[in-house]
């Protein structure tokens, strides 16, 4: 009898193993781990709030989400423009531009996004988070500004200002 140069062992190992990373990347995207950054502790719509300006307390070490709706597709990003005390909060991703994910109906063309930009609590105190809205290419021009208010309480503490 003639016999195949790949033996029939050797590809049900290989379907197994292929099955087996399958498995492994779904458990990840369902049970919520991000590869990209930490979630956030606390999120707040910036959007449906008077001038996009909003505060926010948390606790030293949590994230803090200001969400904002744009339209990534259509070439626009947030991006965090200015912290006023890096000593409170930092970026708490790779680039000012914020991460974004869309919110149109599939095969929609132009669809909303919804872009999160995160800081990290370092230290109690406050700082302000300033946020622009604009293309990354041809003329820098501002679209849109967001304000973000980030009040991190001292270690024990639940009042916030």
């Amino acid at each position: 009898p003639m016999y195949s140069a790949v033996s029939t062992q050797s590809t049900w190992d290989f379907f197994f193993v292929l099955m087996a990373l399958r498995l492994f990347l779904f458990l990840l995207f369902v049970c919520g781990v991000v590869l990209d950054g930490a979630r956030a502790n606390v999120e707040v719509g910036l959007n449906q709030t008077n001038n996009h300006c909003a505060s926010v307390c948390v606790q030293t070490g949590e994230v803090a989400s200001g969400l904002l709706h744009g339209c990534a597709t259509c070439g626009y990003s947030w991006y965090i423009d200015s912290i006023s005390n890096w000593e409170v909060a930092a970026i708490d991703h790779p680039v000012a531009e914020c991460p974004s994910h869309s919110t149109a109906r599939p095969g929609a063309v132009g669809g909303n996004s919804l872009f999160s930009c995160n800081v990290r609590a370092l230290a109690p105190g406050t700082a302000r988070v300033n946020m622009i809205y604009r293309r990354p290419f041809g003329a820098y021009v501002i679209e849109n500004t967001a304000t973000m208010t980030v009040n991190v309480l001292a270690d024990g503490s639940t009042e916030c200002s």
